[in-house]
């Protein structure tokens, strides 16, 4: 095997050669030269207020016309919060983002605005948002792609990291005998069907949740009332519904 660093080329012996290194995978370049991330007209903020400065919270989330604004609790009495909005172009920033986010939040229903005051700036991130198109296979002979290598994923359905998991597992079963390629077949076989059908519910969920469309807001705020706790449930029931092999016997 060759690989290239900013020290030089090298060479290595290896069984299997696992690309587990993000959406902008140089592995996943190697096997698919036409898989760069695709913006997905989203900018993101995030954040995590200091301990104990805005609590109880419960987590909630509050839609707008091409803005979402979700919070979770976290541990130490901190809590997790994100803004999401309609972007066109990708690399948009702000000199300010707390101040940007005052002005786009400063009228939103409370703990909102105290969630804002209660970061510090240095606590906030800013991203735009990308993902992956579907790829043809994650494996080809000894290299198997894994996580946001092979399938990066909008973070709507907050299933990125959940599907790594469960993509070392699988791998991590199907290696612990034979031939390694047939191995990484198999992966293949077992985790691209799941995780990019989980892949195509991430980007179909702002197109309605971020939608500036005053009538496709209407209908989803409409349906939301109407459905309530249950739609989220059944959604939540797709995604929940694997059972990881079993590994060690």
């Amino acid at each position: 095997m060759t690989y290239r660093t900013q020290d030089g080329t090298h060479r290595a012996a290896a069984d299997v050669l696992v690309g587990a290194d993000g959406i902008h995978s140089a592995v996943r370049r190697g096997l698919w030269a036409d898989s760069d991330p695709v913006f997905q007209r989203i900018l993101c903020w995030r954040g995590v207020t200091e301990p104990g400065s805005v609590w109880p919270v419960e987590g909630f989330q509050t839609w707008g016309r091409g803005a979402r604004f979700g919070a979770h609790p976290l541990t130490d009495r901190r809590v997790f919060w994100f803004l999401t909005v309609r972007q066109h172009e990708p690399g948009t920033r702000y000199e300010d983002d707390r101040a940007e986010l005052r002005r786009r939040l400063g009228d939103w229903h409370d703990p909102i605005p105290a969630l804002l005051a209660a970061t510090t700036p240095e606590a906030i991130l800013c991203h735009d948002i990308s993902d992956l198109n579907p790829l043809p296979s994650f494996a080809d002979g000894r290299v198997v792609l894994l996580g946001d290598a092979a399938h990066a994923m909008t973070p709507f359905l907050a299933q990125g990291a959940c599907q790594a998991l469960e993509d070392a597992t699988v791998l991590a079963a199907e290696l612990r005998g034979g031939a390694v390629p047939a191995a990484l077949a198999r992966f293949d076989q077992l985790r691209r069907p799941r995780s990019q059908q989980v892949q195509r519910m991430a980007r179909r969920d702002p197109a309605m949740s971020l939608s500036t469309s005053a009538l496709v807001y209407g209908l989803a705020t409409g349906l939301t009332r109407l459905a309530g706790r249950n739609m989220a449930g059944r959604k939540s029931a797709r995604l929940w519904d694997w059972t990881p092999p079993v590994i060690g016997e």
